[in-house]
Protein backbone atom coordinates (compact mmCIF):
# COMPACT_ATOMS: atom_id res chain seq x y z
CA UNK A 1 0.00 0.00 0.00
CA UNK A 2 1.05 3.87 -0.54
CA UNK A 3 -0.06 6.35 1.33
CA UNK A 4 0.84 10.08 0.05
CA UNK A 5 -0.78 13.53 1.23
CA UNK A 6 -3.60 12.22 2.48
CA UNK A 7 -3.88 14.51 5.61
CA UNK A 8 -3.88 17.82 3.72
CA UNK A 9 -6.34 20.17 4.55
CA UNK A 10 -9.20 19.90 4.26
CA UNK A 11 -9.57 17.00 3.15
CA UNK A 12 -8.66 15.54 6.80
CA UNK A 13 -7.21 12.24 7.43
CA UNK A 14 -9.37 9.57 7.31
CA UNK A 15 -8.89 8.91 3.91
CA UNK A 16 -5.97 6.83 5.46
CA UNK A 17 -8.59 3.90 6.77
CA UNK A 18 -10.25 3.65 3.07
CA UNK A 19 -6.54 2.43 2.13
CA UNK A 20 -5.60 -0.05 5.02
CA UNK A 21 -8.88 -2.59 3.59
CA UNK A 22 -7.30 -5.01 1.52
CA UNK A 23 -9.91 -6.46 -0.96
CA UNK A 24 -11.50 -9.68 0.79
CA UNK A 25 -14.52 -12.06 2.56
CA UNK A 26 -18.40 -12.78 3.71
CA UNK A 27 -20.86 -11.19 6.21
CA UNK A 28 -24.20 -11.42 7.09
CA UNK A 29 -26.02 -9.27 10.12
CA UNK A 30 -27.19 -12.19 12.77
CA UNK A 31 -24.52 -12.81 15.13
CA UNK A 32 -20.71 -12.10 15.72
CA UNK A 33 -17.98 -14.61 15.75
CA UNK A 34 -14.74 -13.73 16.96
CA UNK A 35 -11.75 -15.30 15.39
CA UNK A 36 -8.37 -15.51 16.10
CA UNK A 37 -5.41 -15.78 13.75
CA UNK A 38 -4.50 -19.22 14.29
CA UNK A 39 -8.64 -20.29 14.67
CA UNK A 40 -9.36 -18.70 10.67
CA UNK A 41 -6.29 -20.34 9.22
CA UNK A 42 -6.77 -23.97 10.52
CA UNK A 43 -10.59 -23.58 9.38
CA UNK A 44 -9.42 -22.20 6.16
CA UNK A 45 -6.59 -25.05 5.66
CA UNK A 46 -9.42 -27.47 6.50
CA UNK A 47 -12.12 -26.08 3.62
CA UNK A 48 -9.49 -24.62 1.09
CA UNK A 49 -10.19 -26.20 -2.24
CA UNK A 50 -6.11 -25.60 -2.89
CA UNK A 51 -5.07 -27.75 0.07
CA UNK A 52 -8.00 -30.44 -0.69
CA UNK A 53 -5.63 -30.71 -4.22
CA UNK A 54 -2.35 -31.09 -2.77
CA UNK A 55 -3.53 -33.91 -0.69
CA UNK A 56 -4.80 -35.41 -3.95
CA UNK A 57 -1.52 -34.98 -5.11
CA UNK A 58 -0.33 -37.09 -2.43
CA UNK A 59 -1.92 -39.80 -2.45
CA UNK A 60 -1.53 -39.92 -5.92
CA UNK A 61 1.62 -40.15 -5.01
CA UNK A 62 1.64 -43.03 -2.80
CA UNK A 63 -0.11 -44.97 -5.24
CA UNK A 64 2.46 -44.55 -7.90
CA UNK A 65 4.94 -46.20 -5.88
CA UNK A 66 2.57 -48.88 -5.08
CA UNK A 67 2.67 -48.91 -9.08
CA UNK A 68 6.22 -49.28 -9.02
CA UNK A 69 5.85 -52.66 -6.56
CA UNK A 70 3.83 -54.05 -8.93
CA UNK A 71 5.24 -53.48 -12.25
CA UNK A 72 8.54 -54.76 -10.55
CA UNK A 73 7.56 -57.59 -8.34
CA UNK A 74 3.67 -58.62 -8.92
CA UNK A 75 3.05 -61.71 -10.92
CA UNK A 76 1.44 -60.85 -14.47
CA UNK A 77 -1.70 -63.34 -15.40
CA UNK A 78 -3.46 -63.87 -18.84
CA UNK A 79 -6.27 -66.33 -18.86
CA UNK A 80 -8.07 -66.99 -22.69
CA UNK A 81 -10.81 -69.01 -22.87
CA UNK A 82 -13.32 -69.65 -25.63
CA UNK A 83 -15.49 -72.29 -27.38
CA UNK A 84 -16.83 -73.10 -30.69
CA UNK A 85 -17.25 -75.75 -33.37
CA UNK A 86 -14.84 -77.53 -35.38
CA UNK A 87 -14.84 -80.25 -38.13
CA UNK A 88 -15.06 -83.56 -36.83
CA UNK A 89 -11.70 -86.08 -37.06
CA UNK A 90 -11.54 -89.09 -35.76
CA UNK A 91 -10.14 -92.28 -36.95
CA UNK A 92 -6.54 -92.27 -38.63
CA UNK A 93 -4.79 -89.25 -40.03
CA UNK A 94 -1.73 -88.88 -41.26
CA UNK A 95 -2.36 -84.44 -41.52
CA UNK A 96 -4.21 -82.17 -39.48
CA UNK A 97 -7.31 -82.71 -39.73
CA UNK A 98 -7.92 -79.30 -39.74
CA UNK A 99 -6.22 -78.85 -43.26
CA UNK A 100 -8.63 -81.53 -44.84
CA UNK A 101 -10.91 -79.30 -46.65
CA UNK A 102 -14.09 -80.98 -45.44
CA UNK A 103 -16.54 -79.29 -43.20
CA UNK A 104 -19.57 -81.90 -43.27
CA UNK A 105 -19.66 -82.58 -40.00
CA UNK A 106 -18.75 -80.18 -37.11
CA UNK A 107 -18.91 -80.63 -33.18
CA UNK A 108 -18.08 -78.38 -30.29
CA UNK A 109 -14.96 -77.35 -28.50
CA UNK A 110 -13.81 -75.39 -25.59
CA UNK A 111 -9.99 -74.16 -24.55
CA UNK A 112 -8.99 -72.70 -21.68
CA UNK A 113 -4.95 -71.60 -21.17
CA UNK A 114 -3.53 -69.42 -18.70
CA UNK A 115 -0.23 -68.11 -18.34
CA UNK A 116 1.60 -66.44 -15.19
CA UNK A 117 5.04 -64.14 -15.43
CA UNK A 118 6.56 -63.34 -11.99
CA UNK A 119 9.49 -61.32 -12.00
CA UNK A 120 12.65 -62.39 -10.17
CA UNK A 121 15.50 -59.73 -10.04
CA UNK A 122 15.48 -56.51 -11.95
CA UNK A 123 19.31 -55.66 -11.71
CA UNK A 124 18.43 -52.60 -9.30
CA UNK A 125 15.75 -51.22 -11.30
CA UNK A 126 13.33 -51.67 -8.98
CA UNK A 127 15.03 -50.26 -5.75
CA UNK A 128 15.96 -47.17 -7.82
CA UNK A 129 12.58 -46.58 -9.08
CA UNK A 130 10.89 -46.89 -5.89
CA UNK A 131 13.09 -44.87 -4.09
CA UNK A 132 12.78 -42.24 -6.79
CA UNK A 133 8.69 -42.55 -6.49
CA UNK A 134 9.52 -41.86 -1.85
CA UNK A 135 11.41 -38.90 -3.23
CA UNK A 136 8.47 -37.19 -5.71
CA UNK A 137 6.17 -37.99 -2.39
CA UNK A 138 8.43 -36.21 -0.35
CA UNK A 139 8.48 -32.99 -2.89
CA UNK A 140 4.57 -33.41 -3.04
CA UNK A 141 4.48 -33.42 0.69
CA UNK A 142 6.54 -29.96 0.23
CA UNK A 143 4.39 -28.52 -2.43
CA UNK A 144 1.50 -29.00 0.42
CA UNK A 145 3.40 -26.98 3.06
CA UNK A 146 3.93 -24.35 0.54
CA UNK A 147 0.39 -24.18 -0.35
CA UNK A 148 -0.47 -23.70 3.56
CA UNK A 149 2.09 -20.85 4.04
CA UNK A 150 1.21 -19.24 0.80
CA UNK A 151 -3.18 -19.94 2.11
CA UNK A 152 -1.79 -18.69 5.73
CA UNK A 153 -0.40 -15.34 4.28
CA UNK A 154 -3.14 -14.66 2.31
CA UNK A 155 -5.63 -14.94 5.61
CA UNK A 156 -3.13 -12.96 7.38
CA UNK A 157 -2.95 -9.75 4.94
CA UNK A 158 -6.90 -10.10 5.39
CA UNK A 159 -7.10 -10.15 8.80
CA UNK A 160 -4.63 -7.40 9.27
CA UNK A 161 -6.67 -5.45 7.09
CA UNK A 162 -9.97 -6.11 8.87
CA UNK A 163 -7.81 -5.12 12.21
CA UNK A 164 -6.74 -1.88 10.95
CA UNK A 165 -10.42 -0.64 9.10
CA UNK A 166 -12.32 -1.72 12.84
CA UNK A 167 -9.39 0.27 13.99
CA UNK A 168 -9.58 2.92 11.41
CA UNK A 169 -13.57 2.69 11.93
CA UNK A 170 -13.48 3.09 15.32
CA UNK A 171 -11.36 6.44 15.46
CA UNK A 172 -13.80 7.76 12.89
CA UNK A 173 -16.64 7.60 15.34
CA UNK A 174 -14.06 9.16 17.74
CA UNK A 175 -13.13 12.18 15.45
CA UNK A 176 -17.22 13.10 14.55
CA UNK A 177 -18.20 12.44 18.04
CA UNK A 178 -15.46 14.75 19.43
CA UNK A 179 -15.41 17.22 16.78
CA UNK A 180 -19.31 17.83 16.93
CA UNK A 181 -18.60 18.14 20.87
CA UNK A 182 -16.46 20.91 19.70
CA UNK A 183 -18.82 22.54 17.66
CA UNK A 184 -21.27 22.78 20.56
CA UNK A 185 -18.42 24.25 22.85
CA UNK A 186 -17.82 27.46 20.10
CA UNK A 187 -21.54 27.72 19.67
CA UNK A 188 -21.63 28.30 23.46
CA UNK A 189 -18.38 30.75 23.34
CA UNK A 190 -19.83 32.67 20.54
CA UNK A 191 -23.30 33.91 22.90
CA UNK A 192 -20.48 34.58 25.30
CA UNK A 193 -19.60 38.14 24.82
CA UNK A 194 -16.56 38.30 27.09
CA UNK A 195 -15.13 34.83 25.02
CA UNK A 196 -13.31 36.35 21.96
CA UNK A 197 -14.96 33.13 19.96
CA UNK A 198 -16.96 34.80 16.93
CA UNK A 199 -19.48 33.82 13.78
CA UNK A 200 -16.16 33.63 12.02
CA UNK A 201 -14.33 31.26 14.44
CA UNK A 202 -18.06 29.20 14.10
CA UNK A 203 -18.10 29.03 10.53
CA UNK A 204 -14.37 27.69 9.97
CA UNK A 205 -14.58 25.06 12.41
CA UNK A 206 -18.05 24.33 11.06
CA UNK A 207 -16.53 24.02 7.15
CA UNK A 208 -14.32 20.78 7.80
CA UNK A 209 -17.49 19.06 9.11
CA UNK A 210 -18.73 17.36 5.63
CA UNK A 211 -15.33 16.28 5.33
CA UNK A 212 -15.35 14.60 8.43
CA UNK A 213 -18.56 12.42 7.90
CA UNK A 214 -18.05 12.03 4.58
CA UNK A 215 -14.33 10.28 5.94
CA UNK A 216 -15.84 8.46 8.82
CA UNK A 217 -17.97 6.73 7.00
CA UNK A 218 -15.47 4.83 4.59
CA UNK A 219 -14.13 2.66 6.63
CA UNK A 220 -16.97 0.86 7.60
CA UNK A 221 -17.71 0.56 4.14
CA UNK A 222 -14.38 -1.24 3.52
CA UNK A 223 -14.06 -3.17 6.35
CA UNK A 224 -17.48 -4.91 5.25
CA UNK A 225 -15.94 -5.78 1.46
CA UNK A 226 -12.62 -6.88 3.35
CA UNK A 227 -15.14 -9.50 5.90
CA UNK A 228 -16.75 -10.71 2.37
CA UNK A 229 -12.93 -11.64 0.95
CA UNK A 230 -12.14 -13.45 4.60
CA UNK A 231 -15.31 -15.23 4.65
CA UNK A 232 -14.91 -16.30 1.37
CA UNK A 233 -11.44 -17.58 2.12
CA UNK A 234 -12.92 -19.40 5.09
CA UNK A 235 -16.14 -21.11 3.07
CA UNK A 236 -18.22 -19.38 5.44
CA UNK A 237 -21.92 -19.58 4.42
CA UNK A 238 -23.66 -19.05 6.98
CA UNK A 239 -25.07 -15.63 8.48
CA UNK A 240 -22.50 -14.44 10.48
CA UNK A 241 -20.47 -11.70 11.18
CA UNK A 242 -16.76 -12.77 11.85
CA UNK A 243 -15.25 -10.47 14.44
CA UNK A 244 -11.38 -11.57 14.53
CA UNK A 245 -9.66 -10.20 17.09
CA UNK A 246 -6.89 -7.88 17.33
CA UNK A 247 -3.19 -9.05 16.61
CA UNK A 248 -0.09 -8.31 18.82
CA UNK A 249 2.68 -6.15 18.18
CA UNK A 250 5.48 -8.31 18.43
CA UNK A 251 9.12 -6.37 18.71
CA UNK A 252 12.27 -6.84 17.07
CA UNK A 253 15.43 -6.45 18.83
CA UNK A 254 17.51 -4.19 16.59
CA UNK A 255 20.75 -5.71 18.60
CA UNK A 256 19.97 -9.02 17.59
CA UNK A 257 20.70 -8.93 13.79
CA UNK A 258 18.39 -11.98 13.18
CA UNK A 259 18.97 -11.75 9.55
CA UNK A 260 21.65 -14.34 9.01
CA UNK A 261 19.96 -16.79 10.93
CA UNK A 262 16.49 -16.28 9.09
CA UNK A 263 18.61 -16.90 6.13
CA UNK A 264 19.59 -19.84 7.41
CA UNK A 265 16.55 -20.85 8.39
CA UNK A 266 14.82 -20.66 5.15
CA UNK A 267 17.33 -22.77 3.35
CA UNK A 268 16.45 -25.64 5.64
CA UNK A 269 12.83 -24.69 6.40
CA UNK A 270 11.60 -23.16 3.28
CA UNK A 271 9.17 -25.98 1.55
CA UNK A 272 9.88 -24.38 -1.88
CA UNK A 273 13.65 -25.10 -1.53
CA UNK A 274 12.51 -28.87 0.03
CA UNK A 275 10.54 -29.27 -2.72
CA UNK A 276 13.73 -28.69 -5.20
CA UNK A 277 15.92 -30.76 -3.18
CA UNK A 278 13.26 -34.05 -2.52
CA UNK A 279 12.86 -32.90 -6.66
CA UNK A 280 16.49 -33.41 -7.59
CA UNK A 281 16.82 -36.78 -5.96
CA UNK A 282 14.07 -38.07 -7.67
CA UNK A 283 15.29 -36.74 -10.75
CA UNK A 284 18.73 -38.08 -10.02
CA UNK A 285 17.11 -41.51 -9.51
CA UNK A 286 15.56 -41.12 -12.21
CA UNK A 287 18.98 -40.71 -14.73
CA UNK A 288 19.87 -43.58 -12.63
CA UNK A 289 16.86 -46.00 -13.50
CA UNK A 290 17.55 -44.88 -17.68
CA UNK A 291 20.35 -45.99 -17.05
CA UNK A 292 19.71 -49.43 -15.81
CA UNK A 293 16.76 -50.28 -17.97
CA UNK A 294 19.78 -51.01 -20.53
CA UNK A 295 19.83 -54.39 -18.31
CA UNK A 296 18.00 -57.49 -18.85
CA UNK A 297 15.05 -58.55 -16.79
CA UNK A 298 15.37 -62.32 -15.48
CA UNK A 299 11.13 -64.03 -14.71
CA UNK A 300 9.82 -67.21 -14.07
CA UNK A 301 6.95 -68.25 -16.24
CA UNK A 302 4.40 -70.75 -15.63
CA UNK A 303 1.23 -72.31 -18.15
CA UNK A 304 -1.37 -74.62 -17.77
CA UNK A 305 -4.09 -75.05 -20.70
CA UNK A 306 -6.61 -77.53 -21.28
CA UNK A 307 -8.81 -78.35 -24.55
CA UNK A 308 -11.20 -80.56 -25.39
CA UNK A 309 -12.93 -81.77 -28.72
CA UNK A 310 -15.15 -84.49 -28.39
CA UNK A 311 -16.19 -84.95 -31.98
CA UNK A 312 -11.90 -85.80 -32.67
CA UNK A 313 -10.43 -87.15 -29.09
CA UNK A 314 -9.87 -90.35 -30.93
CA UNK A 315 -6.99 -90.70 -33.12
CA UNK A 316 -5.15 -93.46 -33.93
CA UNK A 317 -1.92 -91.39 -35.40
CA UNK A 318 0.57 -90.77 -32.50
CA UNK A 319 2.90 -88.53 -34.31
CA UNK A 320 -0.40 -85.85 -34.86
CA UNK A 321 -0.86 -83.14 -32.47
CA UNK A 322 -4.40 -81.85 -32.09
CA UNK A 323 -4.96 -78.32 -31.19
CA UNK A 324 -8.53 -78.80 -29.57
CA UNK A 325 -7.83 -82.17 -27.53
CA UNK A 326 -4.96 -81.14 -25.18
CA UNK A 327 -3.64 -81.08 -21.21
CA UNK A 328 -0.23 -78.93 -20.85
CA UNK A 329 1.14 -77.85 -17.57
CA UNK A 330 5.06 -76.50 -17.77
CA UNK A 331 7.04 -73.97 -16.38
CA UNK A 332 10.29 -71.91 -17.77
CA UNK A 333 12.89 -69.67 -16.04
CA UNK A 334 13.59 -66.80 -18.87
CA UNK A 335 15.55 -63.41 -19.63
CA UNK A 336 13.80 -60.27 -21.20
CA UNK A 337 15.80 -57.26 -22.55
CA UNK A 338 14.59 -54.91 -24.07
CA UNK A 339 17.41 -52.15 -25.66
CA UNK A 340 18.14 -49.83 -27.88
CA UNK A 341 21.25 -47.88 -27.37
CA UNK A 342 20.54 -44.62 -29.22
CA UNK A 343 17.16 -44.10 -27.52
CA UNK A 344 17.87 -45.56 -24.38
CA UNK A 345 21.02 -42.89 -24.53
CA UNK A 346 18.80 -39.71 -25.04
CA UNK A 347 16.91 -40.57 -22.29
CA UNK A 348 19.54 -40.76 -20.00
CA UNK A 349 21.41 -37.33 -21.43
CA UNK A 350 17.10 -35.65 -21.00
CA UNK A 351 17.15 -36.88 -17.43
CA UNK A 352 20.44 -35.51 -16.83
CA UNK A 353 19.66 -31.95 -18.64
CA UNK A 354 16.75 -32.42 -16.25
CA UNK A 355 18.72 -32.48 -13.54
CA UNK A 356 20.69 -30.14 -14.34
CA UNK A 357 17.60 -27.45 -15.37
CA UNK A 358 16.38 -28.20 -11.73
CA UNK A 359 19.94 -27.46 -9.86
CA UNK A 360 19.70 -23.74 -11.59
CA UNK A 361 15.89 -23.23 -10.88
CA UNK A 362 16.64 -24.22 -7.19
CA UNK A 363 19.92 -21.49 -7.16
CA UNK A 364 17.38 -18.98 -8.52
CA UNK A 365 14.79 -19.89 -6.13
CA UNK A 366 17.65 -19.24 -3.22
CA UNK A 367 18.54 -15.92 -4.50
CA UNK A 368 15.07 -14.56 -4.64
CA UNK A 369 13.97 -15.88 -1.12
CA UNK A 370 17.33 -14.31 0.07
CA UNK A 371 16.33 -11.04 -1.61
CA UNK A 372 12.38 -11.07 -0.24
CA UNK A 373 13.84 -11.83 3.39
CA UNK A 374 16.45 -9.05 3.23
CA UNK A 375 13.59 -6.67 1.81
CA UNK A 376 11.15 -7.42 4.16
CA UNK A 377 13.69 -7.54 7.27
CA UNK A 378 14.70 -4.17 6.38
CA UNK A 379 11.16 -2.73 6.18
CA UNK A 380 10.68 -4.38 9.38
CA UNK A 381 12.82 -2.68 10.85
CA UNK A 382 12.11 0.66 9.23
CA UNK A 383 8.17 -0.14 10.04
CA UNK A 384 9.01 -0.34 13.81
CA UNK A 385 11.18 2.21 13.44
CA UNK A 386 8.38 4.67 12.83
CA UNK A 387 5.71 3.24 14.73
CA UNK A 388 7.89 3.83 18.11
CA UNK A 389 8.60 7.39 16.87
CA UNK A 390 4.51 8.05 15.55
CA UNK A 391 3.61 6.90 18.95
CA UNK A 392 6.16 9.29 21.00
CA UNK A 393 4.17 11.69 18.33
CA UNK A 394 0.88 11.00 19.31
CA UNK A 395 1.82 11.19 23.48
CA UNK A 396 2.83 15.01 22.61
CA UNK A 397 -0.41 15.70 20.03
CA UNK A 398 -2.45 14.48 22.89
CA UNK A 399 -0.94 16.59 25.64
CA UNK A 400 -1.19 19.29 22.97
CA UNK A 401 -4.88 18.66 22.50
CA UNK A 402 -5.72 19.09 26.11
CA UNK A 403 -3.58 22.11 26.68
CA UNK A 404 -5.75 23.61 23.71
CA UNK A 405 -8.92 22.30 25.39
CA UNK A 406 -8.19 23.88 28.55
CA UNK A 407 -6.86 27.57 26.81
CA UNK A 408 -10.51 27.54 25.54
CA UNK A 409 -12.00 26.98 28.26
CA UNK A 410 -9.73 29.85 30.37
CA UNK A 411 -10.70 32.41 27.41
CA UNK A 412 -7.05 32.31 26.14
CA UNK A 413 -7.70 29.49 23.43
CA UNK A 414 -7.52 30.27 20.10
CA UNK A 415 -10.22 27.92 17.69
CA UNK A 416 -7.59 27.50 14.56
CA UNK A 417 -5.18 25.96 16.91
CA UNK A 418 -7.61 24.22 18.76
CA UNK A 419 -8.82 22.52 15.09
CA UNK A 420 -5.23 22.57 14.35
CA UNK A 421 -4.62 20.53 17.14
CA UNK A 422 -7.67 17.56 17.17
CA UNK A 423 -6.53 17.27 13.12
CA UNK A 424 -2.60 16.55 14.36
CA UNK A 425 -4.10 14.30 16.97
CA UNK A 426 -6.42 12.02 14.42
CA UNK A 427 -4.00 12.76 11.85
CA UNK A 428 -1.16 10.60 14.06
CA UNK A 429 -3.87 8.19 15.49
CA UNK A 430 -4.66 7.15 11.51
CA UNK A 431 -0.85 7.10 11.15
CA UNK A 432 -0.32 4.97 13.98
CA UNK A 433 -2.62 2.33 12.07
CA UNK A 434 -1.46 2.79 9.18
CA UNK A 435 2.47 2.07 10.21
CA UNK A 436 1.31 -0.79 12.38
CA UNK A 437 -0.68 -2.47 9.76
CA UNK A 438 2.18 -2.24 7.74
CA UNK A 439 4.81 -3.10 10.28
CA UNK A 440 3.09 -6.04 10.70
CA UNK A 441 2.37 -6.93 7.24
CA UNK A 442 6.03 -6.35 6.65
CA UNK A 443 6.35 -9.12 9.74
CA UNK A 444 3.84 -11.55 8.08
CA UNK A 445 5.59 -10.86 4.50
CA UNK A 446 8.88 -12.10 5.98
CA UNK A 447 7.84 -15.06 7.59
CA UNK A 448 6.29 -16.09 4.54
CA UNK A 449 9.76 -15.81 2.70
CA UNK A 450 11.89 -17.71 5.03
CA UNK A 451 9.00 -20.61 4.32
CA UNK A 452 7.09 -21.25 7.77
CA UNK A 453 3.96 -18.85 8.20
CA UNK A 454 4.06 -20.55 11.97
CA UNK A 455 6.78 -18.08 12.54
CA UNK A 456 4.40 -14.88 12.96
CA UNK A 457 2.05 -16.85 14.70
CA UNK A 458 4.41 -17.19 17.59
CA UNK A 459 5.96 -13.97 17.08
CA UNK A 460 2.31 -12.04 17.87
CA UNK A 461 1.95 -15.10 20.33
CA UNK A 462 5.40 -14.10 22.63
CA UNK A 463 5.48 -11.05 21.74
CA UNK A 464 8.73 -10.93 20.35
CA UNK A 465 10.25 -11.54 16.73
CA UNK A 466 12.81 -14.44 17.27
CA UNK A 467 13.74 -17.96 16.17
CA UNK A 468 14.49 -19.96 19.10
Amino acid sequence: MHFTNIFSYPTVFFHIFTLLCIPSITLAAQSTTGLNLRDAIQIAYNKSPLIEVNMLEIEAAEENINQIFGTFWSPQFEAISYGGVISDARGDYTNSPDSQGTYDHLGPFIKIDLTAIQPIYSFGKYEVAVEAGRQNLKMKKAALKESFNKLSFEITKTFLGVAASSDGEKTGEELTDQYRELLKRIEELVQDPDSGIGDSHLLEAQTMLFDIDQQATKPSINKEQTLLYLSGLLNNKETTIISPTPAGTPEIDPSSDLLPSLLEFSRTNSPLIQGFNYGLKALDKKAELEEKKSYPDFFVAMGAGYGIAPGRDIQTNPFLSDDYNYKKLGAVLGLKWNFNYHVDSAKQKKAFLEYKKNTQKKNLALTRINGTIRQFYSEALRYQKLLNSVRKSLKAAKTWLRLENDNLDLGIGDVKRLVSAYRSYYKLKASQIETRYQYLLSLAQLANATGDMELFLLWIQNDKVQLN
